[in-house]
C-alpha cells in the first residue's frame, strides 16, 4: 500500500511493406497512457494551519515523485518508437512482427525496472519529502 500510484502503458502500431521478398516498417505509431492516482484530502476547517501546510508540502512532493514514474513511461515510449523505426528489413513479415514485439517488450521491462529502482532509491518518495506527518 502506497500513498500514490502511477501506471503507464505503451502501445505500438505499425504498417509494413514487402518489396523484393523483404518486409520492412513503413510507418509506426507509439502511444503512452499514464494513470496517476493521488490522495485527496477534504481540508477540514478544524485542521490547524500547520497541518494544512504539511499536507500542501506533502502533496507537492508526492506529485513530484509520481512525475518521475510518468517520465519513465514517456521515455519508454520514445525508445520503443526509435527502436522500431531502426529495425532492419526481414525475410518475412512474421519475423519482423516478432522482432518488433521482442524489442518493445525488452524496453518496457527495462523501464519497469527503472520504476522499481526509483522507488527503492527514493523510498517511494520519502527522500523527496513525500511523507505526511
Amino acid at each position: 500500500n502506497y500513498d500514490a500510484y502511477t501506471k503507464w502503458f505503451v502501445k505500438w502500431n505499425y504498417l509494413y511493406q514487402t518489396q523484393n521478398n523483404r518486409c520492412s516498417i513503413q510507418t509506426v505509431q507509439v502511444n503512452t497512457d499514464i494513470i496517476t492516482t493521488l490522495p485527496k484530502w477534504k481540508v477540514n476547517s478544524k485542521a490547524s494551519k500547520q497541518v494544512k501546510n504539511q499536507w500542501e508540502r506533502y502533496i507537492i512532493a508526492l506529485n513530484k515523485h509520481e512525475e518521475g514514474h510518468q517520465k519513465h513511461g514517456i521515455n519508454a515510449s520514445k525508445e520503443v518508437l526509435q527502436t522500431i523505426k531502426k529495425l532492419p528489413d526481414y525475410s518475412s513479415c512474421t519475423q519482423l512482427g516478432t522482432a518488433v514485439n521482442a524489442a518493445s517488450d525488452r524496453i518496457i521491462k527495462k523501464y519497469n525496472q527503472k520504476d522499481l529502482e526509483y522507488d527503492r532509491v527514493t523510498r517511494h518518495g520519502s527522500t523527496q519529502g513525500a511523507t505526511f506527518p
